[in-house]
Order: C-alpha cells, then structure tokens, then sequence
C-alpha cells in the first residue's frame, strides 16, 4: 500500500485537528485481482445490511412501526413537511442512480 499527502480538496476535520486547510490524506492502494474476489465472495454476500433501529420484538412494536401506528408520523409530515428528517430516514440516505453502463475501477 502506498500512502501519499497531498494537496488537493478540503477537508474540514483535518483543518481543525492540523491548524492547516490544505492537508488532506490521499491513499494510493493497489489492488490485486485475486484479493478483490476473495472480499466480494467471503462470507455474507452483499456490503450492507439493513436492520432495524426500533425495537420489533412484540405485537405492539409491529403495530406502532407499521399499521396502525405509522399514520401519526404521516400525518405530522403532511402538516409539515420537514418533520419528514424527524421521524423517517430520510436524513441518513444516499441514492446511486446507474444504468449499468459503467463499473468503478473498470476506466470507463
């Protein structure tokens, strides 16, 4: 692995933690074919998971997560639209919008 500092970007953390707004650390790794493989087909498949971040271990959570109780969040949110980051996740998520044409690390 060949570790690099550059000068390139911002990066506010690094600004605070260095007294500078110039440094950032910019990794150079090479990756080996063979390794890549290993990591994708190891263990579970996939990278992410989702699980729940309420309890759903009774009746009365499934209830109060889904129907019936899932309408008072909703109708809080359409009397005001920004209680949506309040009780959903919609804060927390990031979309990648592809049509499958181009891989990550392929060059094109």
């Amino acid at each position: 692995m060949r570790i690099s500092f550059g000068t390139k970007g911002y990066c506010p953390k690094a600004a605070s933690d260095l007294k500078s707004k110039h440094l950032i650390l910019k990794m150079s790794i090479i990756i080996r074919k063979e390794d890549a493989l290993n990591y994708h087909s190891q263990g579970q498949p996939g990278k992410i998971e989702v699980v729940p971040t309420k309890m759903l271990s009774s009746q009365l959570d499934l209830a109060l997560a889904y129907s019936p109780g899932v309408a008072e969040p909703c109708k809080e949110i359409a009397e005001n639209v920004e209680n949506v980051y309040k009780y959903t996740a919609k804060g927390n998520l990031v979309a990648v919008i592809t049509n499958g044409t181009a891989v990550l690390g392929l060059g094109n």
